[in-house]
């Protein structure tokens, strides 16, 4: 297969802030593993709150062992917490900043580009991407950051579908595998996703302030072999029995609105669309290659 050339962007070299994140955030993130399921978790009490929509019951899956990859698989993580409360923002970045390093560290992926706060602008998303991507490596990406509906919110300003498709439509993003989105409104960008060649998506439906609790349940099932849909329902079962009232209104009331538990839960909810893939399948170029001739503006691509 002949493909068109299209030059990567000039990419920085990944940034591994993990290696120096303070000892604060350190903790953070122990005890933000520690709910994410690494301890036993105490039995949950009745609650006044108003049940959110039903969330299909998860079943147990158990933790495969992963065969080697096919083909380099990379990690991209974008991660922009800053909000009114900048302490608060600095810890989620922490906590993401580790757990996907740890992920990384354990052998099951073959680079990390790890950006955080300051360093999370479009600009070095996709340069990034392109990185992996040219080089022909599966590519799973994280995206923890504001948004609303139709659009992220980076250091350089909106992340918005048209800037996907723009950037990734027939330029490697058929060799994206997973993208995990956990910013507030996200699942208005699934669509977009999928239509650049992404094989599964995760985006939230609304006000999401509890996704510094999703990254490590969703990674630590993820990493295990789970299947993204289930790692997805996982993660948001976990942060909707564990976090208690205060932290919801606490986490709500940095937004600076008016806005009840019910709100905060039903807001988290989860959109997962599209393939539910394992991280064991590794797409192959024939799959790829399909995908590209049903394209119908692939015509000269060859």
């Amino acid at each position: 297969m002949t493909r068109n050339p299209h030059p990567p962007p000039a990419a920085t070299p990944a940034a591994h802030a993990w290696r120096a994140l303070p000892l604060a955030g350190a903790v953070a993130c122990a005890c933000a593993l520690a709910f994410a399921g690494l301890t036993p978790a105490r039995a949950e009490g009745p609650s006044a709150v108003p049940a959110v929509p039903a969330v299909p019951a998860v079943p147990a899956v158990p933790d495969p062992a992963l065969p080697p990859a096919a083909r380099p698989v990379d990690l991209v993580v974008v991660i922009d917490n800053h909000n009114p409360d900048p302490a608060l923002g600095a810890v989620a970045e922490t906590i993401g900043g580790l757990v996907t390093g740890a992920a990384t560290l354990s052998g099951k992926y073959n680079h990390l580009y790890l950006r955080l706060g300051p360093e999370a602008t479009a600009k070095n998303l996709f340069a990034d991407l392109h990185a992996a991507l040219d080089a022909d490596h599966v590519v799973d990406l994280v995206l923890e950051s504001h948004g609303a509906t139709g659009r992220l919110v980076l250091r350089d300003g909106d992340l918005t579908g048209a800037a996907i498709r723009r950037q990734l439509y027939l330029r490697g993003g058929e060799r994206l595998r997973l993208v995990y989105m956990m910013g507030c409104f996200s699942s208005s960008l699934n669509d977009d996703w999928l239509a650049v060649g992404a094989k599964g998506v995760t985006g939230h439906v609304g006000l999401n302030v509890i996704s510094v609790f999703h990254l490590p349940v969703f990674l630590r099932a993820w990493v295990r072999g789970v299947d993204a849909r289930t790692a997805t329902l996982r993660a948001f079962e976990t942060g909707r029995r564990g976090g208690s009232t205060a932290l919801y209104r606490r986490l709500a009331g940095l937004l600076g609105e008016r806005v009840t538990l019910q709100d905060v839960q039903k807001g988290s909810l989860p959109v997962f669309s599209g393939r539910a893939v394992t991280i064991h399948e590794v797409p192959t170029r024939a799959e790829e290659e399909a995908w590209l001739r049903a394209q119908p503006d692939a015509e000269g691509y060859w």
